[in-house]
């Protein structure tokens, strides 16, 4: 099952809609941020066990040290992820997976 967020070009906003939605999944196992050039919209799709995902559109990046990136690494921190800002600031696309 895929649950849609949108941020609504607002970190903030973002961020609590997540924090309403997290329970939606399991224990998050991956997450990529898209981004998609046309648009410039960046999306992050966190990913659980059983395969659901949270898909969280507008008011989250990377590539860069804005409010968009540092949504992106509290959600990331909150989904158990060991990742430095540098990671995300750095690269505007990414893809992880936490190892067993």
């Amino acid at each position: 099952m895929i649950y849609y967020i949108n941020g609504y070009g607002s970190t903030s906003h973002a961020l609590e809609a997540y924090y309403e939605k997290r329970n939606f999944l399991g224990e998050i196992v991956q997450a990529e941020m898209i981004l998609e050039p046309k648009k410039m919209k960046h999306m992050l799709v966190l990913k659980d066990q059983e395969e659901n995902e949270i898909v969280i559109i507008n008011g989250v990046s990377a590539g860069d040290a804005g409010t968009g990136s540092q949504g992106t690494i509290e959600i990331l921190k909150d989904g158990g992820f060991d990742i430095s800002p540098e990671q995300i600031y750095g690269h505007s696309t990414f893809k992880i997976q936490k190892v067993k």
